[in-house]
């Protein structure tokens, strides 16, 4: 399972998913929120809309990835982000509906430099 879900997030990173809002779609729950890394919170409609029309991310790492149970089927993962310079700890809930992982819940929070 935390193979399955650290590629689903790594997934989540590629451009061209990103730019693909039927691909997007298919792996946000309907419920979906986010709450970015300035404190916005966006809906499933919001990010549908405007991670199309955003600029490609560039290369991103994944680290320190951890996945934790939170019932049958629902499973909280926690990780950095190395994307441009900067490290966001990112922490999402995945849900499998319909025997697929969706992601119900995402926020990313700017990493302290001395952490």
């Amino acid at each position: 399972m935390k193979h399955e879900l650290q590629e689903l997030e790594e997934i989540l990173l590629i451009p061209k998913v990103r730019a693909d809002g039927d691909a997007l779609g298919a792996l946000l729950a309907n419920d979906f929120f986010e709450i970015g890394k300035s404190g916005r919170r966006w809906s499933r409609d919001e990010i549908l809309e405007a991670l199309p029309e955003e600029s490609p991310i560039g290369e991103a790492r994944i680290t320190s990835f951890e996945v934790m149970a939170l019932g049958e089927g629902t499973s909280l993962v926690s990780y950095d982000l190395e994307l441009g310079g900067s490290i966001t700890r990112r922490s999402s809930i995945w849900q499998k509906i319909d025997n697929s992982w969706r992601i119900r819940f995402h926020q990313g929070t700017i990493a302290d430099e001395s952490t």
